[in-house]
């Protein structure tokens, strides 16, 4: 909802903005640009996307969270959506915003099994390095599994695509350090990279968690509470 009424009846109130996919320009200033795209690529609607400000700033502010492989996604979700609106009618459209009761009931079951993986809230110093990547191994299982249950178009669905997303990251991160062998040693760079690698794996899942919770009024437990992110 990106167009509004204004108070002048021949203006309209717009928040939206039309963003690149691809940045048009090489440099740290123009997120996921790909060098082997044309120029004509590049101006292309193809490689466009309608936003808010809100989200514009956000996509490109944290381009490997939001890569344009999402953003693509988002783009054929939503023109998906507006044909079918289109067809159907809005009344029949509305009903495809609602989420089903499988959705519910997946994501219900994903935060109770979020509530007995520890690795996701204790004390850093509590963790033994190779027990918590088999925790994190054993997360991806489950999520892969609740993804298979879902629809590509639903939020959950590209929840969980996201999540999915930081634990191989988590796992590609730590790939060369020997987690059987590692214990907390503040002054060890391999501790300080494994205690950072898992602060950005709960950062992301604390997100997530909360948008459910918010979303499908989920009640979380005080554990899995300690990671969501903190409003100012």
């Amino acid at each position: 909802m990106t167009v509004g009424p204004h108070t002048d009846p021949n203006k309209s109130t717009i928040t939206g903005i039309a963003a690149h996919i691809c940045g048009a320009k090489d440099g740290a200033k123009s997120p996921r640009y790909d060098k082997n795209q044309t120029s004509d690529e590049r101006k292309s609607i193809d490689n466009g996307i309608w936003l808010c400000h809100d989200c514009s700033d956000m996509v490109d502010k944290d381009e490997k969270y939001y890569p344009a492989t999402l953003l693509r996604q988002w783009k054929k979700t939503h023109e998906e959506f507006i044909k079918t609106l289109q067809t159907k009618g809005f009344a029949s459209t509305l009903e495809l915003l609602k989420p089903t009761t499988i959705e519910i009931d997946l994501s219900k079951q994903l935060l109770n099994f979020f509530d007995d993986r520890r690795i996701l809230y204790d004390l850093y110093e509590k963790e033994v390095p190779s027990h918590g990547l088999r925790s994190v191994l054993a997360i991806r299982a489950e999520l892969t599994n609740i993804k298979k249950q879902l629809g590509e178009a639903t939020s959950l669905y590209l929840k969980i695509e996201q999540m999915l997303a930081a634990c191989k990251k988590f796992h590609n991160e730590l790939n060369h350090i020997d987690l059987d062998q590692l214990r907390c040693d503040s002054k060890n760079p391999d501790w300080i990279k494994f205690v950072t690698t898992l602060s950005e794996l709960r950062k992301v899942f604390g997100i997530h968690i909360a948008e459910l919770s918010n979303k499908y009024k989920i009640k979380i437990s005080a554990d899995l509470q300690q990671i969501l992110p903190t409003t100012t």
